[in-house]
């Protein structure tokens, strides 16, 4: 071992602080943006897109997550701090929340199941999209992004790739919708239902089709 590969670098501290600011900007999911269904101050929202295909040397256009959140009330603050995290079961790893979960839950009391409860988990799936329109939020419409669906919109999806067989005695086919030319778009509609819970029951497909007749357009966005 030599210590040449340090005298090269000897004075330098510019890497040093890149990566402090690193650290000290570093955001859950990496910093990633995604998009989000904008509403306004009633809670409607309306935006309409398309899901799009795996990229190359990719199996799926799609990924399950599951975060993990404890809800801690804190005193000073007058408020709960929470702490949120991926879980390591997105990548096939026991998670030590999921046992610490459990194992207030299995002493019996009360008081330690009510512990229990304050650790919650949710489900998303990260797919990327193209957004054809945003009712709220124009500036987004024509851009190629990244989203986290929430289950109440997964539903909608996973009804499309496996319809039940109710469905399919209506004369319901399973359908690619992360197809670019015979996928179809989904429109998203968000209201306040029942004691003000965000509902996203009025969602719909819109007819199969191409994103884009064109397609050099469809290369670009696929790119």
């Amino acid at each position: 071992m030599s210590l040449a590969h340090l005298k090269k670098k000897a004075g330098s501290i510019s890497h040093l602080q890149d990566k402090l600011n690193q650290m000290k900007n570093k955001k859950s999911d990496s910093g990633e943006t995604y998009w989000k269904l904008s509403v306004d101050a009633s809670g409607n929202g309306l935006a309409e897109i398309r899901l799009l295909p795996e990229i190359e040397g990719e199996d799926f256009p799609f990924v399950q997550v599951l975060d993990y959140g404890i809800g801690v009330w804190n005193k000073e603050a007058g408020k709960k701090k929470w702490y949120i995290e991926r879980s390591l079961e997105t990548i096939g790893q026991k998670d030590p929340v999921k046992d610490e979960f459990w194992a207030l839950h299995n002493l019996g009391t009360e008081e330690h199941k009510a512990m229990a409860k304050e650790i919650r988990d949710r489900m998303s799936y990260i797919v990327w999209i193209y957004v054809v329109s945003d009712k709220h939020a124009p500036e987004n419409n024509g851009k190629v992004m990244k989203a986290k669906l929430s289950p109440s919109i997964w539903k909608y999806v996973d009804s499309k790739l496996n319809p039940d067989e109710t469905d399919i005695e209506d004369g319901a086919e399973p359908v690619n919708v992360f197809d670019l030319w015979e996928g179809a778009n989904l429109k998203i509609r968000a209201y306040n239902g029942k004691n003000d819970m965000r509902s996203y029951d009025k969602t719909v497909w819109m007819d199969r089709g191409p994103l884009f007749k064109d397609d050099e357009k469809l290369e670009e966005i696929y790119s």
